[in-house]
């Protein structure tokens, strides 16, 4: 046998013997069973409450059932725990937040089977409605157990049979599985159905509810997860718009359901009062719309409304709400919004270069998540908050390609606007003019050596010591110092970005202190803005009350203190431009 046959025959060993493994294999994996694995409901349903979502965008979510219901009116109302609570029941003093929160609306409701099904994780997100805001059919079970332990879901759905579903955690717990308590509703649940049915009957208007129409009431009680504790700034959130763009906040739900509240197809009723739409991108006062523009991908249209922020000034744009948090994309999924203020790596991060809202939208059916046709949530990866998408790079440098142009002519725009206005002179006459009158009430400070008035002796020399002598009293040299209170005189100057926000003052040939005002730094523009309340600029009167106080001590100073002066006119111009970013 030659060298050759040899290694054939290791070969064919060798093919023989992964053979016969993969035979083996094939027989033990046809000798397997799928087996069925048991669910801890307990610990399953506890993972569910810890959520990454927020009260409001919960609420939010839930609202999003009663849109895809065919709601035409939806209400909220809170129950908080008072002092006066407290007294009739066994709540502790510090015990702080909502006793209950109640939603309704008039949708199409449920019936018995529709209603154990909407308790399943994974329901069956197809009411046969058009607008399909819902996904993954757990968006009641998640959302409200984020922030309570219990719901209770009243509904009736055509006929006069009012049914009722109660989702407990603790009782899942207790019994280790996903057990609901559905049953006919008794007399009492049959008033609250009807009571809140009313509400929004009363609260609508023009929209007539009527106590024997379908609908839904949901009652989420034990809430134990809720950061607002005082009803008030609750309510004020949800209603109105933070005019705060410096820190991330909720949307209000003006904003989120923007569209379907601006085209009238439905009320959102809070505590009775009917709240409005809030457009961040058609709100005239702050942005100038500039361009309709659409890309088209595999699985949809993506279209883009672009707006150019107005305003650049840092004080400014602080009362009208424009911040980090408020620039960039605004996601819309099926007309509600889902995100703001987004880069998504196509604009830059800073705000001072990022001078654009763009609202996108897109379309999409839930119910071809099971087709082979690639639904556009799938394409963007919509998690199952809707909360989060994410773009494949395709798609981002497309959008990229399409937005960079607005992008640096708003940039462009901006830095001209800024341009014309440092052209401009500073009013400081409405400072002057307060400081003017306001001069005679300003403290003199004694002690300074700059004016000697001489020698003064007091008549009575003598003073009884405790011990019931005397002691005599040492003259002394008062010394007292003029201070120039005519006014003010505030100089524009350049100092550089990095220095101070204003300079070393000094007396005017008016008898005046001169403040030179750095054009330069970042909170200038700040100083700008606040001149126009009330014609008395805050941050002048500042400035001038600082550079008063160092004028008047400067004889005092070494270079050690001076050193420290002026590096406290620096830490000042820091803090301020902190704060105003």
């Amino acid at each position: 046998m030659d060298s050759k046959e040899k290694v054939q025959n290791v070969l064919t060993g060798v093919e023989t013997e992964v053979f016969a493994e993969k035979a083996c294999l094939t027989k033990s994996v046809s000798k397997s069973e799928m087996v069925i694995v048991p669910t801890n409901a307990g610990n399953f349903v506890e993972a569910l409450r810890y959520s990454t979502t927020t009260p409001i965008m919960a609420i939010a979510d839930i609202i999003d059932n009663s849109v895809d219901a065919g709601a035409s009116v939806i209400g909220l109302t809170t129950d908080w725990i008072t002092a006066e609570k407290k007294k009739k029941t066994n709540y502790a003093q510090d015990d702080k937040g909502p006793l209950k929160i109640i939603l309704s609306d008039n949708g199409c409701g449920m019936d018995k089977d529709r209603l154990i099904e909407a308790f399943k994780l994974g329901a069956d997100s197809n009411k046969g409605s058009v607008s399909y805001l819902g996904c993954f059919g757990i968006g009641l079970k998640q959302s409200a157990l984020s922030f309570c332990r219990k719901f209770i879901v009243i509904t009736r759905n055509g006929g006069k049979q009012i049914w009722v579903g109660v989702y407990s955690v603790d009782h899942i717990k207790s019994v280790n599985r996903f057990e609901v308590d559905i049953h006919k509703a008794d007399a009492l649940e049959e008033r609250i159905f009807t009571e809140e049915l009313e509400k929004m009957d009363k609260g609508a208007k023009d929209i007539k509810v009527g106590t024997n129409s379908s609908g839904t009431v949901i009652i989420f009680e034990d809430i134990d997860n809720f950061v607002w504790k005082n009803e008030k700034s609750f309510i004020d959130r949800v209603k109105t718009p933070v005019m705060d763009g410096s820190r991330e906040h909720d949307p209000c739900f003006g904003e989120i359901f923007r569209t379907f509240i601006s085209d009238e197809s439905i009320r959102i009723l809070i505590n009775g009062e009917i709240i409005k739409a809030n457009d961040p991108i058609r709100d005239f006062k702050t942005v100038c719309p500039v361009a309709e523009e659409k890309i088209l991908t595999d699985s949809g249209t993506l279209y883009f409304s672009i707006a150019e922020l107005k305003t650049s000034g840092i004080g400014e744009s602080g009362r009208l709400g424009i911040g980090y948090y408020t620039r960039g994309f605004y996601v819309m999924r099926n007309d509600r919004q889902i995100m703001r203020g987004k880069t998504f790596g196509v604009l830059p991060q800073r705000q001072s270069i990022n001078n654009l809202r763009i609202e996108m939208r897109f379309s999409s059916n839930s119910k071809n998540l099971k087709s082979e046709i690639k639904d556009i949530d799938q394409f963007l990866k919509v998690s199952n908050n809707k909360s989060q998408i994410t773009f494949d790079e395709e798609v981002k440098n497309k959008i990229k390609t399409l937005i960079t142009p607005y992008h640096k002519r708003a940039f462009a725009n901006k830095l001209k606007k800024i341009k014309d206005r440092d052209e401009k002179e500073l009013d400081t006459k409405p400072a002057e003019d307060k400081i003017a009158r306001t001069a005679h009430r300003q403290k003199k400070i004694k002690g300074m050596v700059k004016e000697t008035r001489g020698q003064r002796v007091k008549k009575n020399t003598k003073k009884k010591d405790v011990l019931g002598g005397t002691k005599n009293r040492v003259p002394k040299k008062i010394q007292q110092v003029r201070v120039a209170n005519e006014g003010a005189e505030f100089i524009i100057v350049k100092i550089g970005k990095i220095g101070p926000l204003f300079g070393d003052p000094y007396m005017t040939n008016q008898n005046k202190i001169g403040v030179p005002v750095n054009r330069e730094h970042p909170c200038f523009e700040f100083i700008c803005a606040a001149g126009e309340i009330d014609n008395e600029n805050p941050m002048l009167l500042l400035m001038y009350a600082l550079a008063r106080e160092e004028i008047m001590a400067n004889d005092q100073y070494n270079d050690a203190t001076c050193a420290a002066i002026e590096q406290f006119r620096y830490d000042v111009g820091k803090c301020l431009a902190i704060a105003m970013s």
